[in-house]
């Protein structure tokens, strides 16, 4: 099931968020997606804004939904 980018709207599979810096825990990994967008967790320059105000929608599920990353990714396939 993928996650919708909240910061370029580019689908994010939630498996790579196990697969991503190893170096935070789970949690801490899905608040940086949430927060910051993919390249956070990518290291890539790929994440730019898509100016759709879609951040401000991932942030407002994150903080309602918290850890839950099926529950954010229905949520987030509802609302599109």
């Amino acid at each position: 099931m993928d996650l919708l980018c909240p910061r370029c709207s580019e689908p994010f599979e939630i498996s790579e968020l196990h697969e991503v810096r190893t170096d935070i825990s789970f949690e801490e990994r899905l608040q940086l997606f949430f927060e910051q967008g993919c390249g956070a967790l990518l290291g890539s320059g790929r994440c730019a804004p898509d100016g759709c105000g879609s951040s401000e929608l991932g942030r407002a599920l994150w903080k309602v939904l918290g850890n839950d990353p099926d529950a954010l990714a229905i949520a987030w396939a509802d609302l599109l």
